[in-house]
């Protein structure tokens, strides 16, 4: 499949706003291989979920600001209850890992709105920092993409790329040397497509996800026949592990590039520690 130059349009809604944020990928020349040069159905999916939804935001609120004691002004797509006030925060730098990036649809939509969706309760957005991560092979084309969207990103977030194989991230490695090292907010977008993907997502969640219980791991996986035992194997690792759904859902996404895009049911979720 030849190269393509793809726009996606992201909400973003703020105190004061709506407005869409455009997300320019590149996608290289794809020989089937690679599964990360593509921009598949669930991270678009994410990215809009990120820029929209309430309830996704507020996951957000709580991992970046480390305080569950998130509240704001009553706002049209609001949840019911939720009255005015503000948080404080723990302070330090608000930093999030996405796992498995591929193109980066997703942590660019994220990094390209978080301001709108911090501002909903006032706290500050500065220090934050959205790094992206793949494999060797995946890793220039996701530079490539930041670069890309340098000018639609705020100055005032950091957002950088880098290789993480999961591989290389077993159990025997996983424990890291205090707690600055661990992220407050990992999201991953359609990370399964092995079978032994389960076990190295659910390791290195374990592994990079911060010992807190206002810490959170955001996910989106299509439903797909084909690797519907993997869904179900992570599920029951993250469990294992210590880990709760806190929220979750399902909604419909598109694999739209090639002749035929793949209509399909995505499962989406918020993990957070059972015993932070």
């Amino acid at each position: 499949m030849p190269s393509l130059d793809r726009s996606f349009r992201i909400p973003s809604f703020s105190l004061s706003s709506s407005s869409e944020l455009e997300i320019k990928i590149h996608e290289p020349t794809w020989d089937g291989d690679n599964l990360g040069l593509k921009t598949w159905g669930a991270a678009y999916a994410l990215g809009k979920r990120i820029g929209r939804d309430e309830v996704m935001r507020k996951g957000i609120r709580i991992a970046l600001s480390r305080s569950e004691l998130v509240s704001y002004p009553d706002l049209e797509g609001s949840e019911p209850g939720d009255g005015g006030g503000s948080s404080t925060s723990k302070g330090g730098d608000k930093r999030v890992l996405e796992l498995g990036a591929g193109t980066g649809l997703a942590g660019l939509a994220l990094a390209g709105t978080v301001n709108s969706i911090l501002d909903r309760m006032n706290d500050s957005t500065d220090n934050i920092h959205v790094h992206l991560t793949d494999l060797p092979e995946i890793a220039p084309n996701l530079q490539r993409n930041v670069e890309l969207n340098n000018t639609s990103i705020p100055s005032s977030i950091t957002v950088t790329t880098g290789v993480l194989d999961w591989r290389l991230e077993t159990s025997a490695n996983t424990e890291r040397e205090g707690e600055e090292s661990r992220y407050p907010l990992i999201i991953a977008a359609d990370p399964l497509y092995s079978p032994e993907h389960p076990t190295l997502l659910s390791t290195v969640v374990e592994g990079w996800l911060e010992r807190s219980n206002t810490a959170r791991f955001i996910v989106e996986l299509p439903l797909r026949k084909l690797f519907g035992g993997e869904v179900s194997d992570f599920r029951n690792l993250m469990a294992e592990k210590g880990f709760s759904v806190l929220e979750e859902g399902e909604e419909n996404a598109r694999d739209d590039w090639g002749e035929s895009g793949e209509s399909m049911t995505c499962w989406w979720a918020i993990y957070g520690w059972i015993d932070g």
